[in-house]
């Protein structure tokens, strides 16, 4: 869980690294048929100048893609159920659909918590396709993060399509891929789960991020209206020693 940038995890998105073609055409007979009986597709698109692949994650789920972006980008529970995530503070807004988000991760001693700020930005595509674009601001532990989640409907069914290019900053980076790889296919099949939870039982919550992010597409700053300034950590913070 410690390398999904939602994670859980986004200035300009660049979208250099990314394919923006309909998620589902990327796919084969047999990936499309594993997605549809609700395995998780992880395709490694690798760099021969970076230590870790760019990941592409599509995974199927039981809710609209509105209410499954609500969870996604339900920025200020996050630490509630991403395991070792101990802070995820939404910090400022900028230009109403930019939210910048502080994190921290707690790792095992003596390695130093994880503490990273990104951005996000919540853009609607068209009806029923959703998506969240993520960079990094700054961070103790990477040199560049970028990535997005899509969420679409497909035949009347909810698809997301995840993308992340992570960079980071260890001379021993090659040899945490299968561990960084084996994470994202965790932290997806969590954030699936929780968010059907949510969904079914938890009403009120799920209205109130669902009309954060109606209100936000239509310009109105949902988002800084519920961010308070007694709340609000200073952005350059995250990296102060413990």
């Amino acid at each position: 869980m410690k390398y999904l940038p939602t994670a859980i995890a986004i200035c300009t998105f660049c979208i250099s690294f990314f394919s923006y073609s309909a998620p589902l055409d990327q796919l084969d007979k047999r990936q499309i048929n594993d997605l549809k009986q609700g395995e998780v597709i992880l395709i490694e698109n690798q760099r021969k100048d970076l230590p870790w692949p760019q990941v592409e994650g599509h995974l199927k789920f039981e809710v609209s893609p509105l209410d499954a972006l609500a969870i996604y980008t339900a920025f200020d529970i996050q630490k509630d159920y991403v395991p070792n995530l101990i802070e995820s503070s939404p910090i400022e807004v900028r230009d109403v659909s930019k939210v910048f988000v502080r994190y921290e991760m707690n790792l095992p001693w003596p390695i130093p918590n994880n503490r990273y700020i990104h951005g996000h930005e919540l853009i609607k595509r068209a009806e029923n396709d959703y998506e969240v674009t993520w960079w990094m601001v700054e961070s103790n532990s990477a040199k560049k993060v970028e990535g997005s989640a899509r969420f679409y409907l497909s035949d009347d069914q909810t698809y997301m399509h995840y993308q992340s290019l992570v960079v980071p900053d260890s001379t021993f980076a090659s040899l945490l891929k299968n561990s960084m790889l084996s994470d994202v296919r965790e932290s997806l099949k969590v954030i699936r789960l929780k968010t059907h939870e949510f969904s079914k039982n938890q009403p009120k919550f799920m209205q109130e991020y669902r009309d954060l992010l109606i209100q936000t597409f239509q310009n109105k700053p949902a988002w800084k209206q519920k961010i308070t300034k007694s709340q609000r950590p200073q952005l350059g913070d995250s990296n102060k020693d413990d």
